[in-house]
């Protein structure tokens, strides 16, 4: 069960495990689908939840609650919101079942680090749109690390061949395109 005193730590869990599908199709990492998305949370009384309900909450968790079950509801939340009613997204041959982080290719399964499972999802979640290198950082680093690095590039050369397919598309000098329309790299 969750405490007051976990608070910041709950949320930054719900950051770090909902982000990519928080932020599908917005250009601000997802706070405006977060802001959709309301979930209310509060005691069990009936009085309680309806005036939640009445005040525009999607959904009601009461005290006390499990943490896996708030993220969970969360997810599911922000799949609605975005439009995705499933935890699959399929993009060609590519299939990603968000809900068990699996990863396939015409049937075929792909062992991704958990890592470039991250950024393979966070792009699946923004299909056909440039996510810069920058964002693609900020969704898989805490805000210390090294963004002069070229990890990025690294994951999206490994996820490339992994993948072998033409999916992921370098935009130059704008970031990366997960899109099932057949482009060239740069």
């Amino acid at each position: 069960m969750q405490s007051d005193a976990l608070g910041e730590d709950l949320w930054s869990r719900i950051d770090r495990n909902c982000a990519a599908s928080a932020s599908a199709s917005t250009a601000d990492g997802g706070h405006d689908l977060l802001n959709q998305a309301d979930l209310t949370v509060g005691g069990g009384a009936e009085g309680a939840k309806v005036a939640g309900f009445d005040a525009g909450a999607d959904d009601y968790l009461a005290k006390p609650f499990y943490t896996e079950e708030l993220l969970a509801r969360v997810r599911a939340l922000l799949r609605r919101a975005a439009g995705l009613a499933s935890s699959e997204i399929e993009i060609g041959p590519l299939r990603i079942d968000t809900r068990a982080s699996r990863v396939t290719v015409d049937g075929n399964p792909v062992k991704l680090t958990s890592l470039e499972y991250r950024l393979l999802s966070y792009l699946a979640h923004h299909k056909g749109k440039v996510v810069s290198r920058t964002e693609l950082v900020e969704h898989l680093y805490d805000q210390d690390f090294d963004r002069d690095s070229n990890t990025i590039e690294v994951f999206v050369g490994r996820l490339r061949k992994k993948l072998d397919t033409d999916l992921i598309q370098t935009v130059r000098g704008l970031g990366y395109c997960l899109d099932d329309a057949p482009a060239k790299h740069d």
